[in-house]
């Protein structure tokens, strides 16, 4: 497997936190992640068609998947590159911050997701992910399936009485 692949089939989440250039192989390896981050000033691209080669590592596939076939079409076809405000105004990017506040950003994304219970992110994730490759219907029995089978964790359990009790939760991953 590809790196690319190997960071998608990760059943953690991912984050990127992009800066500087993020160009051909790096902006294909963040396409991968979950969550991508930017430091206002980053500048991304697909270039690879200025060397005479095509984006590869999924970069066509999961370019359209996030910006749209449009917008997709432009970025690898002119191998241009676009500033991370752009990036965040067509959602490449989920979040667009100071350079010194990138690390940080990150963190604290981080952090709030780790305030869910680990089996429901990692069934959330792939809810979503998988979900959107299905008809809307069979979305909702996927959803519904993984759900059922989430309520049936010790966690689900945990969760409601934590919260009754006024404490955060202590996850334990089953």
């Amino acid at each position: 497997a590809t790196p690319a692949r190997a960071i998608a089939a990760m059943n953690k989440i991912t984050i990127a936190l992009l800066h500087g250039y993020t160009v051909g192989t790096g902006l294909l390896m963040s396409l991968a992640c979950d969550i991508r981050i930017a430091a206002e000033g980053a500048r991304l691209g697909v270039s690879e068609v200025r060397l005479g080669f095509m984006a590869g590592s999924g970069g066509t596939q999961r370019l359209p998947r996030l910006v749209g076939i449009p917008k997709a079409l432009e970025i690898c076809l002119s191998g241009e590159l676009y500033d991370a405000a752009e990036c965040y105004r067509i959602g490449l990017v989920n979040q667009l911050v100071p350079y010194d506040q990138l690390i940080p950003a990150g963190e604290k994304m981080a952090a709030s997701f780790l305030k869910g219970a680990p089996l429901a992110l990692r069934y959330i994730k792939e809810a979503i992910y998988k979900g959107s490759e299905m008809t809307l219907e069979q979305g909702l029995r996927y959803e519904s399936d993984l759900q059922s089978m989430v309520m049936q964790t010790e966690d689900a359990k945990e969760g409601p009485r934590a919260f009754v009790e006024k404490r955060s939760a202590d996850w334990k991953g089953r």
